[in-house]
């Protein structure tokens, strides 16, 4: 679902900056989003686990 919203972000930063800080900004987001979903995963992987045994 979050690579449908990817190009609304890349557009209002690049409406709202300028140069570099666009990409940087754009980047910036992916990464922190990323880092998101993987705690959740670990998070859903370590509350899960006392079903696996």
């Amino acid at each position: 679902m979050p690579d449908i919203f990817l190009p609304q972000i890349n557009g209002y930063f690049a409406a709202r900056y300028e140069g570099i800080s666009v990409y940087n900004l754009y980047f910036g987001y992916i990464a922190v989003i990323s880092a998101l979903g993987t705690l959740a995963a670990l998070k859903l992987k370590s509350m899960t686990a006392i079903y696996d045994s």
